[in-house]
C-alpha cells in the first residue's frame, strides 16, 4: 500500500516537473517574438508608427467632416420643412379668418343690438369672494370628500391632495 502511494506521489512529481519543463521552454521561446520591434511586418517592410498614426487621424477627420456635411443638410432640411410647415399654417389660419369675417360681417347685420348685448363676455376679473382657499380631498377613512371646486372660484381655489 505505502509502495503503490510512493509510486503515485513519484509520478505526479514527474508529469508536474514535465509540464513546468514544457511551460519554461513555450516562454523563451516567444521572448524573441516580444522583443522583436514593429520593423517586421506581414510583408517584410520596415512599418513606422507615427505613420500609421498619421493615417489613422486623417481617417478620423475625414469621417468627422463628412458626419458633420450630413448633419447640417438634414439640420436645413428639417428647418425648410418646419418653415414650409409653419407658412402653410399662417396661410390657412389667414383663409380661415377671412372666411370668418366674411360671414360674422354678413350675418352681423341681421342681429340685434339685444343679440350683441347678450353676447358680450363676463369679465373674467369678477370672482366670489367667498371661495376658499383650497380644498381638502386627502383620502380618509369613511365617508368620501366632495373634491369639486365651486363655480366661480376656479381660479382661486386649489385642491389639495
Amino acid at each position: 500500500m505505502e509502495e503503490e502511494r510512493q509510486k503515485k506521489i513519484f509520478l505526479m512529481k514527474v508529469g508536474i516537473g514535465f509540464l513546468m519543463v514544457l511551460l519554461i521552454t513555450l516562454w523563451v521561446f516567444n521572448l524573441k517574438n516580444v522583443w522583436r520591434g514593429p520593423e517586421a511586418s506581414i510583408d517584410n517592410q520596415p512599418v513606422s508608427t507615427s505613420s500609421e498614426w498619421l493615417k489613422i487621424k486623417a481617417d478620423l477627420t475625414k469621417t468627422i467632416s463628412e458626419l458633420s456635411v450630413r448633419l447640417d443638410k438634414i439640420e436645413t432640411k428639417k428647418q425648410a420643412a418646419q418653415e414650409i410647415a409653419s407658412s402653410s399654417l399662417i396661410q390657412e389660419l389667414i383663409k380661415e379668418a377671412e372666411r370668418l369675417a366674411t360671414s360674422s360681417a354678413s350675418s352681423t347685420g341681421a342681429t340685434s343690438s339685444l343679440e350683441v348685448a347678450t353676447s358680450t363676455v363676463v369679465n373674467p376679473s369678477i370672482k366670489n369672494n367667498n371661495c376658499p382657499a383650497y380644498i381638502n380631498c386627502m383620502p380618509t377613512i369613511g365617508e368620501a370628500r366632495p373634491c369639486q371646486i365651486p363655480a366661480g372660484c376656479e381660479g382661486v381655489t386649489q385642491i389639495a391632495y
